[in-house]
């Protein structure tokens, strides 16, 4: 019984919706320089948080501060990819702030 990967999933995550563009225009270079067939980038639904504050220990509750916090996430996929195009996936240099999860789907032949 043999596996062959059907495709890879890349999971790309950010804080700045910039970087996280870049990111995944890097990745899909990278995958059209390999000969690879790509589907992407999707946008998922950014993930927002909010804080509140106190702003000095000794004041009231009445001044607060908020932040926001904005987590965007974008998604490729990668069909039939070659070694190269694992490797090169592997071996991207990408820029700070961003995490990326690559996730491979295999096919089994019995």
């Amino acid at each position: 019984m043999s596996a062959k990967i059907k495709k890879v999933r890349v999971r790309i995550v950010g804080f700045d919706s910039k970087v996280v563009d870049k990111s995944a225009k890097m990745i899909l270079q990278s995958a059209y320089n390999t000969g690879s067939q790509v589907m992407g980038p999707v946008f998922l639904p950014n993930k927002r948080s909010t804080y509140c504050v106190l702003s000095a220990p000794t004041n009231k509750k009445r001044s607060m501060e908020h932040f926001e916090k904005v987590v965007h996430v974008r998604l490729v996929d990668v069909f039939e990819p070659t070694v190269q195009t694992v490797d090169a996936l592997q071996h991207l240099e990408l820029p700070a702030g961003v995490d990326i999860t690559v996730k491979s789907i295999l096919e089994s032949k019995v």
